[in-house]
């Protein structure tokens, strides 16, 4: 569900199964697999939702991290906050359960990630997007930052910072609604500019500031809700650049 709307905080839904893991994981002593959730799993470079899922009898369940398997199925794992004993655990599949996001976590990770395509919106706004292209990105609070592969001369890698910050101010101001949509590998490639050979045969494609790209992550509904930004840096990172950012509130 949080593919569809990130700003999805709720949901009822149904326990497909769950299973205890393994002795002094440091996720938790349990894992749930659901019919369907409003938790976005950690990957992407952004970090796992938290909240809690609540069973029957108000049984709660503390979800402190959010993963996707091997077989593509999202596991949520964590504590069970108020079953004194694990015999007490017994819920079969189909039980009902209510899924609450911690709703500041996700908001704050969705700036975070948004953060780094509206860094590409700029970048190609000022006409270095010929020359760098999106690496790997950081976005978790601490010293979040987006890598990009290319080369600038020392000369734009010290002026970077401060005409990214009034580019992207421009963005924000112009309040430019995100668009979301599926299409299909090989039209997704060619509109985002990219290698989408290994990609599945439906792509999610964010269009951000008028930069689409891949991505499964949480986005903002248009660039206002970004709020503040600030590029803190620019860096040679070996043959890469790294532009590291803060939000501002």
């Amino acid at each position: 569900l949080y593919l569809n709307d990130s700003h999805l905080f709720e949901c009822t839904c149904s326990l497909v199964d769950l299973t205890k893991v393994e002795e002094g994981s440091k996720h938790g002593t349990h894992r749930l697999l659901l019919d369907q959730t409003v938790f976005h799993p950690q990957g992407g470079g952004q970090p796992t939702d938290v909240g809690v899922i609540t069973f029957p009898e108000e049984v709660v369940f503390d979800v402190i991290f959010v993963q996707t398997n091997a077989d593509g199925d999202v596991e949520h794992l964590g504590n069970f906050l108020n079953v004194k004993d694990d015999d007490d655990i017994q819920y079969v599949a189909g039980t009902p359960v209510q899924l609450a996001v911690n709703k500041n976590k996700r908001i704050e990770h969705i700036r975070l990630h948004s953060a780094g395509h509206v860094m590409d919106a700029a970048l190609k706004r000022l006409g270095y997007w010929d020359r760098v292209q999106s690496g790997k990105g950081y976005h978790f609070p601490d010293n979040p930052y987006v890598e990009y592969v290319g080369q600038l001369t020392a000369e734009e890698m010290s002026s970077l910072p401060e005409i990214l910050n009034e580019e992207i101010k421009k963005i924000v101001a112009e309040d430019i609604e995100t668009n979301l949509f599926m299409e299909e590998k090989v039209a997704a490639g060619e509109l985002c500019g990219i290698d989408t050979s290994n990609y599945p045969d439906t792509v999610r494609v964010a269009d951000i500031a008028g930069h689409p790209c891949p991505c499964g992550g949480t986005h903002i509904k248009s660039t206002a809700e970004l709020g503040g930004l600030d590029v803190t840096k620019c860096k040679k990172k070996k043959k890469n650049i790294r532009i590291s950012y803060v939000l501002v509130d």
